[in-house]
């Protein structure tokens, strides 16, 4: 039984660790929203939607796959 509520514990306390990794697309939006600071408005948004979408030829690949 002690076993067993120490192994609920340590789950417990090590999932907001695990939580916490950014996801790839999350540290993606971060990257991005770091490149855009200072924009507002229209310009942010654009920026940051040109961003989030990558680089040219990999839109262009991915609208002819």
């Amino acid at each position: 039984m002690k076993t067993l509520s120490l192994l609920a514990c340590l789950l417990l306390l090590g999932s907001p660790l695990i939580a916490s990794a950014a996801t790839p697309q999350q540290q993606r939006m971060a990257d991005c929203s770091v490149k855009n600071k200072g924009k507002t408005g229209e310009d942010y948004k654009t920026a940051q939607k040109a961003c989030l979408s990558g680089p040219a030829r990999w839109r262009a690949r991915r609208r002819s796959a």
